[in-house]
């Protein structure tokens, strides 16, 4: 089952937000993380590969370090014994970081 994330703003005017998401289904097996990815969209619609930016069992991470006018997609999946699990796209969440001075 994939992770549906929570609170997810589409356009911030920050260059940080707090992630968060649903406790998900172990499928029989305990989980052992959550692991979130993040990439960036360029403005002609490329992406770029995904990275792992965090790794726990929490059910949030405050995502630092964006940047001005940056398109970021984000995506979280959950690992038991098994393996990780899979991946929905409709559970991927993008969020526009606005341009401009921030305080």
């Amino acid at each position: 089952m994939p992770v549906q994330m929570l609170e997810v703003p589409g356009m911030i005017d920050r260059c940080d937000f707090v992630l968060k998401w649903r406790e998900t289904r172990d499928n029989g097996a305990s989980l052992t993380k959550y692991t979130v990815y993040q990439r960036t969209v360029n403005e002609n619609g490329q992406v770029q590969p995904w990275k792992d930016i965090y790794s726990s069992l929490a059910y949030e991470y405050h995502v630092l370090n964006l940047e001005r006018g940056g398109l970021y997609e984000f995506k979280v999946t959950a690992t038991n014994k098994i393996g990780e699990g899979m991946e929905d796209e409709q559970y991927f969440k993008k969020v526009k970081v606005e341009e401009g001075k921030f305080m």
